[in-house]
C-alpha cells in the first residue's frame, strides 16, 4: 500500500531538490546486482542511486524548472510541489519501488511538469520522493492542488498503480489517514482507530441488539454522537479529544 502526503515548496526549489537528490538515502552499498542495467543512475563510486528525472536533465532539475516559470512569467507563488509516496515495510525491493514510484509520478505529470523522482533507503518504510514543478513547461499551466484533487487524481492515481503492482490500497471512499497512523498500522504498534475498532467488535459480540450495543459503548466509557439530526454517527474514546466520525463497517450495521 503506498501513503501519499503532498507538500507545496513556497521558497527554495533548490534546498528540496538536493534534499531528495542525496546519494547517501538513495544510494545502495553496492551495485552489483545492477551491473549492466542501464536505468539507473551511479555514483562517482559506482554505487546503484535510485534517482530519475522525468521532462528534465537529474543534473540540472532545478534550472530546467527555473528556466520554465521564466519563460512563462510565473516566479513567483508556490514554486514546486514535494510529493511523498511511501510504503509499508517489507512490501517490496528498494527497484520494484522505485519503479512503481516513477510510474505513479509520470500518469500523474504527464508530459507537463518537469520532476525528480527518488527512492529513499535510509528507513525501514521505502519512500519515493517525488518534487515538480508547479508551471507546466508545456503551456504555463499552474498545477491544481485541492482537497479534491488528492483524491481525485493523486490518491485514485496511486491506488491504481499499486493494485497493478499487487500492492494493498487505500480505500478511495475513506477520509485518510494520518501518515503516522498509517506506519504504525504498517508496523504492527497499536494506533487510537485500531483500539477503537477492538472495543467495537467486543461491544458486538455481546450485545443482541442496537439498544445493548450502545450501552456496551457508554459502559466502557465512549461518547456517542447520534440521532435523526446527527450526519453521521460518531464515538469519542474514553479521554479523547474528537469525536471519529466513521466508526468500523459492523458498526453501521447494527
Amino acid at each position: 500500500m503506498a501513503y501519499d502526503k503532498i507538500i507545496p515548496i513556497r521558497s527554495r526549489l533548490d534546498h528540496c531538490v538536493g534534499y531528495v537528490l542525496n546519494p547517501e538515502k538513495t544510494g545502495l552499498e553496492t551495485a552489483m546486482d545492477y551491473i549492466g542495467r542501464e536505468d539507473k543512475n551511479r555514483t562517482p563510486d559506482g554505487r546503484a542511486v535510485f534517482e530519475t528525472a522525468i521532462n528534465c536533465q537529474l543534473d540540472a532539475a532545478v534550472e530546467d524548472m527555473m528556466e520554465t516559470k521564466r519563460r512563462w512569467g510565473k516566479t513567483g507563488g508556490v514554486l514546486g510541489y514535494h510529493l511523498i509516496h511511501s510504503y509499508a515495510p517489507g512490501e517490496l525491493t528498494p527497484e520494484e519501488a522505485h519503479g512503481a514510484g516513477v510510474e505513479f509520478a509520470r500518469r500523474l505529470l504527464g508530459d507537463r511538469y518537469e520532476a525528480v523522482v527518488s527512492t529513499h533507503l535510509d528507513r525501514e518504510h521505502l519512500h519515493c520522493h517525488i518534487v515538480f514543478n508547479s508551471v507546466s513547461f508545456v503551456d504555463g499551466a499552474k498545477y491544481r492542488n485541492t482537497f479534491k484533487d488528492y483524491f481525485g487524481d493523486i490518491r485514485g492515481l496511486s491506488n491504481e498503480v499499486s493494485e497493478e503492482h499487487g500492492l494493498s490500497v487505500i480505500d478511495p471512499e475513506g477520509g485518510g489517514r494520518s501518515y503516522a497512523e498509517w506506519s504504525a498500522e504498517s508496523r504492527g504498534k497499536p494506533t487510537l482507530r485500531g483500539l477503537v475498532k477492538q472495543d467495537i467488535d467486543a461491544a458486538i459480540a455481546g450485545a443482541y441488539t442496537a439498544k445493548i450495543f450502545w450501552q456496551e459503548l457508554a459502559r466502557m466509557g465512549y461518547a456517542v454522537k447520534r440521532g435523526p439530526h446527527v450526519a453521521h454517527t460518531a464515538v469519542r474514546p474514553p479521554g479523547g479529544q474528537r469525536f471519529l466520525s466513521k466508526p468500523p463497517s459492523k458498526c453501521v450495521s447494527i
